[in-house]
């Protein structure tokens, strides 16, 4: 490890951690301005929004009503596999599926 990287509690390298609600959001079977997230999204530092699954505005909101993502976050894995991290550069109406966000 570097010293010009301390180690430190992730609380305390962060503003807000939020877990997703740990089920699956109902799926519509058309393109909406709403994605979902998987943790299959998130590889090499980057979130791939190809392979999304698209919800309705209302589950929208209500998969968000804790935190919406925003630019500069950073999700991790934490299941298949564990340990991924993707850079959020595009948030506008995507969610969580089943990813921590910090």
């Amino acid at each position: 490890m570097s010293a010009e990287w301390p180690l430190v509690p992730v609380e305390d390298a962060c503003e807000l951690i939020v877990d997703c609600v740990n089920k699956t959001a109902p799926v519509v079977p058309h393109e909406t301005p709403y994605r979902m997230i998987r943790t299959t999204n998130i590889r090499e530092g980057r979130v791939n929004l190809e392979s999304c699954r698209f919800v309705d505005k209302e589950t929208y909101e209500k998969w968000t009503r804790r935190a919406k993502l925003q630019y500069g976050d950073v999700l991790l894995t934490r299941e298949a596999p564990i340990g991924e991290v993707g850079f959020v550069d595009e948030p506008r109406g995507l969610f969580l599926a089943l990813q921590l966000h910090i």
